[in-house]
């Protein structure tokens, strides 16, 4: 914590970041006052410097601590596997760009001109 931090300190804290290993985390905060109205000061934190994946890592920690609590993420995972034993084969997830979601698709050797194959999924 300090008043404030200048790029070099901020620098030094994404140098023990990067070397420190997953036992160690630094975080550079930043310390002030603020006050509203006729308000005592309260103090005003300002993050300052992180780790370079901490956002990614909390994100994900309360993502699955949520879904483990409510049990959703393991009613998904039933879901979908139901889905592929009724539809009889395994589906490819591919990730979009820029997005939390995937397309499903499933790939099969075929014509699309070869109507009277359609149904059956062979060429």
């Amino acid at each position: 914590m300090a008043l404030s931090f200048r790029e070099e300190h901020r620098q030094a804290i994404a140098f023990l970041n990067d070397f420190g290993g997953e036992k160690g985390r630094f975080f550079g905060v930043e310390i002030g006052a603020v006050r509203i109205g006729g308000s005592p000061p309260a103090p005003l934190f300002k993050l300052a410097a992180q780790p370079n994946d901490f956002h990614a890592q909390a994100a994900a920690a309360a993502k699955a601590s949520s879904e483990d609590a409510s049990g959703i993420g393991a009613l998904y995972a039933a879901f979908w596997e139901r889905f592929e034993a009724r539809f009889g084969g395994e589906l490819d997830w591919e990730p979009l760009d820029n997005r939390r979601a995937s397309q499903i698709a499933i790939y099969m050797p075929g014509d699309v001109t070869q109507a009277d194959h359609h149904d059956t999924g062979n060429a």
